[in-house]
Formats: structure tokens, C-alpha cells, sequence
């Protein structure tokens, strides 16, 4: 049963992106969906004795309820299976297994839709995917979990639960309450870099399992990745600095997760982990590809200002042999320096975050990449000194990159120009802050607008009252701009329209969730106070 043609073309189609656009465009011309379905039929108790053939497979539990509300937890038939893997399975019985349980859920047709199957080995579960596509005979549009990475998996020490990931996707892990994860990573890729170097690599991001843990993700099989690892804590260790997040993955031109970003995850608080699967052979017709480039990035934090650039500085003094990805390090008063660059894009920085501290106003981020920054200022004398500051010939940063200048107080992402062009814009943001409307962002556009002016009614004088919509009418006309501007509230009811400094009103219309009405109530109210004020049609 489970040896079906669709598990071959499924298969087949994986080997190549080619093949899967040509049978997809073929099957849609000759067949179309929403056709009959042609799979042969089956019944759950049928699915139950296919599964217990499968040659990894320890037990079988079911069919019964499902227990997930993802699977119908409120349905009353029995669709649900859980399947226990041997864990001395090798690695072949082991894909067997997962290909052939693919095609059951997926090649056949049941009365009440397809079993729900969850595989278990140790403390690792993953469910079999179910593939919507197989109902219109289309090519298949979800990968299989890959059970093959299992034995090497199951290696890992104190791991309390893990979910297995797709092929080429992700699993899931968490570690023992308890674990160094500093020395965990560095045991896990100092192993597999001894034991698994002809296997390919496995990718794992390891984290504890309550929240606010460091967080690593290890390509553990590249000899590479184990020397990365040690050269990071001793780096990290030389500056006092705390690793929360690590990157070290060796970067094949063909893989998936090359430049994944993992910034959300350590955002987030989810206690999970990432694993990838990469298998040698799949690199054997390119001999560069060897002993591809490993790239170390990840996140530190100092505890003062002063300590954020020497940090980055000791990294590239440790790092000058290896390949070196983008590194964020934060100090506790919320200052974070995107680098490192090179020994002059540090001086740079280091210059700017003087140069700012000097005229008082606080630097929130930097990038000594790409140069652009950040400020927060306290009122519009401190805005107008930044950007004084940041257009001026001794401003050590590139004067066409991004700087943003944000109140302290204020809601949004603040107001960003080009360092050269702040001067154009100073008074038209430090009026509107003295106002009152400090929750403003301001930028240039190049589309629709010259000039898109964002306002949150969190702070400063309600634009929906008498004097509310004169402050910020004589705010905007008083500071004026070039060209024209998009204007537009961030809230609840989303008023938006384009205008000159001096102009009309026009294109005014409610934009709160995609569907444009004309304005009403204070929404007309502001746009006849805004045209009453015109100068010009």
C-alpha cells in the first residue's frame, strides 16, 4: 500500500525545482483542480496495519480522537494515530519509514479525511504532514518530516522535547532545565565535529526551556563550526560579555537557511530550536564545496556604552581567519552597535557616538556596516542638534546613509533622512514636536508623495477637538516641505491625504483596513480646517 506512483513522483520531483514546474504546469493545463479524486481507497483500520509494517516502527496506537484542535480535536471519528519509532533504527529504515508513512496519509482516500500521524522517538514528535494538494492530483506542496536525522539526534544530550521539521525545514528543540548552554553548544559541536564529519551537517538552535536562555544555532558535523564556537567564547570571554545569540552555520550556495534570520525567535521568548538536515552527498559534485565557509553571527551584551565597540573590535581581532556575519552588541542602557565592520568603521562609529554624546543627545542604535544610526532626543533643541550634527562635514558616517532622530517620549519609529538632507526637513519635525506631536515619523517616499508624515494620536493635543486640529494644522503649515506630502493618522480610523505646504486637501479618504470611504465627522472636520487654512488650490 504505502509503494504507490505518487510517492515516486513525489520523489522524482524533489531532485529537481525543474521537473516540479513542468509536471505542475502540465497537470493544471490537462486536469485542472477540483477534478475527481482518482487516489485509491482506504479505511483507518487498513492505514493501522500499514503502519505497523513499516520497517522503523516500534508500535502503533489508534485509530483514535484526535486530541489536537489543529486535527479536529472536536471531531467524533477516530482518525488519529500515534506511532512509536524504534530508537535503534539506522538512518535508511528510518527514511523508509517516513516516505512510506507520507504516502499513506497522503496517496489515499479515507471516508472522514486523512489519518492525523504522530511519529515519537526519545523525546522528539513530529506529524506527518498532510499534503492538500493530493485531493486535486496536483504536484505535492508539503515536505515530509525527515526521520533520517534521528540517530544523530538522539545523540544529543539533555534535550527535554523536540519537534521534527520537514525535510531541508526545522525541529524544534528544548533543553533540561538547568543546562549551561554556552558549554552544551560547544560539547554538541566539539562531538559531532569527531563523529559525524562524513554524514553532512545537522542544524541545531538550542535553547532552554524557559524563557530568556542563550540561544544557538550549530551546523555540529563541520570541523569548522567546533573552532568557530571555541574562537566566539574566548571573544566573548576576553570582553566580559554574555553571548544570547549564535549563529554558526556552514554556508552552502544551495541551501535554504543561509541567511535565516533568527532575530524574531530570541525576541520572542519561544523556547524552541531549529535543526536542519544537509547530507554529504549532497555536495559531491562540487569540490569547493568540501569544506564550504563557515559564518559566525549572533548577539552580545556589555554592560555599559563604552564596552559596545571594543567588544566588536576583540571580535575581529578573534575572528580575522574566519568568516565573520553580522554581530549585534547591546549594552543594558539599550544602545545596540550592528557591526563589526572593519578596524575604520569602528573609529567611525565610535567618532559619531562621541560627537552625539557631546551635544546630548542619547544614540540608540548603530550600524558600523552600513552607517546609518538612531538618536533619541529629548525636545526640538535636541532633535535640531542631531541633525545639525549629522549633516555637518566633520560627521564621520557616510552622508548619504539613513539617520533617524526619535523623541524620547514619542510613540512610532521616528524620522529618517539621509544625513545630508536633514537641514531640509529640521523645522517641519522639531515644529510638529513643539506642538506637542512628538509620536511623528517623517521620510522621504518615492511613490505617490514626495513626503510621508505618519501621526499617532498617543501623544500631544487631539487633532479630533476645535483646538486639537489648529495646533496641528498651524504645526504642518508653519513647517512646510517641498513637493507633496502624504499625510496620514496611525489610528483607529486611518485619515490619509496628499498636499502641498501650502495646498488643498486632496485624495482624503478613510483607509482603516484596506477599504477607502469618504471622510466624516472629525475626519471632514480636519480636512475643511486644513483647506480653510490653503494658500494655494
Amino acid at each position: 500500500m504505502p509503494g504507490t506512483r505518487r510517492q515516486a513522483e513525489r520523489m522524482q520531483a524533489r531532485r529537481s525545482p525543474a521537473i516540479v514546474a513542468s509536471i505542475a504546469a502540465l497537470l493544471l493545463v490537462a486536469t485542472g483542480c477540483g477534478l475527481a479524486d482518482d487516489r485509491p481507497a482506504s479505511d483507518y483500520g487498513t492505514a493501522a496495519e500499514a503502519l505497523r509494517a513499516l520497517p522503523a516502527v516500534a508500535s502503533v496506537d489508534g485509530p483514535h480522537l484526535p486530541t489536537d484542535e489543529a486535527h479536529g480535536a472536536d471531531d467524533t471519528t477516530a482518525t488519529a494515530f500515534t506511532v512509536a519509532l524504534d530508537e535503534e533504527a539506522d538512518a535508511a529504515a528510518l527514511r523508509s519509514t517516513g516516505d512510506d508513512a507520507f504516502a499513506l496519509v497522503n496517496d489515499h482516500r479515507y471516508p472522514d479525511g486523512p489519518p492525523h500521524v504522530t511519529i515519537s522517538s526519545g523525546p522528539f514528535t513530529g506529524e506527518v504532514p498532510v499534503d492538500t494538494s493530493t485531493s486535486c492530483n496536483c504536484v505535492p506542496e508539503s515536505e515530509n518530516i525527515d526521520l533520517s536525522l534521528l540517530p544523530r539526534l538522539l545523540t544529543l544530550p539533555d534535550v527535554s522535547a523536540g519537534s521534527l521539521g520537514e525535510i531541508g525545514g526545522t525541529t524544534q528543540i528544548e533543553l533540561d532545565d538547568g543546562t549551561d548552554v554556552h558549554a552544551w553548544a560547544q560539547e554538541a559541536a566539539d562531538t559531532a565535529a569527531e563523529t559525524a564529519e562524513d554524514s553532512g551537517v545537522v542544524q541545531v538552535e538550542a535553547a532552554p526551556a524557559d524563557d530568556g536562555g542563550p540561544r544557538y544555532r550549530l551546523d555540529l558535523g563541520a570541523v569548522a563550526v567546533s573552532e568557530a564556537a571555541r574562537t566566539l567564547h574566548r571573544a566573548a570571554a576576553d570582553t566580559g560579555t554574555e553571548v544570547v545569540r549564535a549563529e554558526i552555520t556552514v554556508e552552502h550556495p544551495d541551501s535554504k537557511h543561509p541567511d535565516a534570520d533568527v532575530s524574531d525567535s530570541v525576541d520572542s521568548g519561544d523556547a524552541a530550536s531549529e535543526t536542519t538536515g544537509t547530507t554529504a552527498d549532497e555536495n559531491d559534485s562540487d569540490p569547493a564545496a568540501e569544506h564550504p565557509p563557515v559564518v559566525t553571527e549572533g548577539t552580545l551584551t556589555v554592560a555599559e556604552d563604552a564596552d559596545a565597540v571594543p567588544a566588536h573590535r576583540t571580535l575581529l581581532e578573534h575572528f580575522d581567519d574566519q568568516t565573520i556575519g553580522t554581530f549585534t552588541v547591546e549594552a543594558d542602557s539599550g544602545l545596540s552597535i550592528d557591526g563589526p565592520g572593519d578596524s575604520g568603521d569602528l573609529d567611525d562609529v565610535a567618532d559619531a557616538l562621541a560627537a552625539l554624546a557631546d551635544a546630548e543627545v542619547a544614540t540608540a542604535s548603530a550600524d558600523a556596516v552600513d552607517d546609518t544610526l538612531t538618536a533619541h532626543a529629548a525636545d526640538a533643541d535636541g532633535l535640531r542638534a542631531a541633525a545639525r550634527l549629522v549633516s555637518s562635514p566633520d560627521w564621520p558616517l557616510e552622508s548619504d546613509a539613513d539617520v533617524t532622530v526619535k523623541h524620547t517620549s514619542g510613540a512610532g519609529t521616528g524620522s529618517v533622512f539621509r544625513a545630508a538632507d536633514w537641514p531640509d526637513h529640521i523645522e517641519l519635525v522639531a515644529g510638529l514636536w513643539e506642538a506637542g506631536f512628538t509620536s511623528v515619523d517623517v521620510e522621504e517616499i518615492s511613490h505617490a508623495a514626495d513626503l510621508r508624515i505618519r501621526l499617532d494620536r498617543s501623544t500631544g493635543p487631539d487633532p479630533r477637538t476645535a483646538d486639537g486640529r489648529t495646533a496641528l494644522v498651524d504645526a504642518l503649515r508653519t513647517g512646510g516641505w517641498d513637493g507633496t506630502a502624504e499625510i496620514i493618522f496611525a489610528d483607529d480610523d486611518r485619515l490619509a491625504f496628499t498636499s502641498t505646504a501650502d495646498g488643498t486637501a486632496q485624495e482624503a479618504a478613510n483607509r482603516l483596513a484596506g477599504a477607502e470611504r469618504t471622510p466624516r465627522g472629525w475626519e471632514q472636520e480636519f480636512i475643511d480646517a486644513w483647506d480653510a487654512t490653503a494658500t494655494s488650490g
